[in-house]
């Protein structure tokens, strides 16, 4: 069985107007990225999130936008 602990901090949102704010939400974000080279998600650990899936579920959404906008689109005339 796989599991992972995260440890929870006070945040807020970010502001990404503010230059130097932007900077150091970047160098966090790479560390993530970087934290997780090497990490593989498998089969076997039966993930809940949908991993192996993500491009079809991607696909999903992007033709259920456009429907959206197609039946707005022939409302409005």
């Amino acid at each position: 069985k796989y599991v992972y602990l995260t440890e929870w901090i006070p945040s807020r949102l970010s502001n990404f107007d503010n230059p130097i704010e932007l900077s150091l939400v970047a160098t966090e974000l790479a560390k993530l990225h970087k934290s997780s080279c090497g990490f593989n998600v498998t089969e076997k650990m039966k993930a809940r999130i949908g991993w192996f899936s993500w491009e079809e579920v991607f696909e999903t959404r992007k033709n259920e936008i456009l429907d959206f906008r197609n039946r707005i689109y022939q409302k409005a005339y």
